[in-house]
């Protein structure tokens, strides 16, 4: 998949997470999410995600790959 659908994706998972459609998941739509990780977080949705992530496409996830993802610096701790 390219860059566009992953990012699509990743997009669709969060908008079923957001039951409230406020923009952010709070803690009760996380525990919804995760219990029902049957629809959520499944193989190819969790592969879409790390994908979204792994910008290098290098199989591994470093600090300035998630920072780029949450808009703000990250240590590499």
């Amino acid at each position: 998949k390219d860059q566009d659908e992953i990012e699509e994706l990743a997009n669709d998972i969060f908008d079923q997470a957001d039951a409230d459609g406020s923009g952010a998941i709070d803690f009760g739509e996380w525990c919804t999410a995760t219990i029902n990780q049957q629809e959520l977080l499944n193989g190819p949705n969790m592969l879409a995600a790390f994908k979204l992530f792994d910008k290098d496409g290098g199989g591994t996830i470093d600090a300035s790959e998630v920072a780029a993802i949450l808009g703000h610096n990250v240590t590499e701790e």
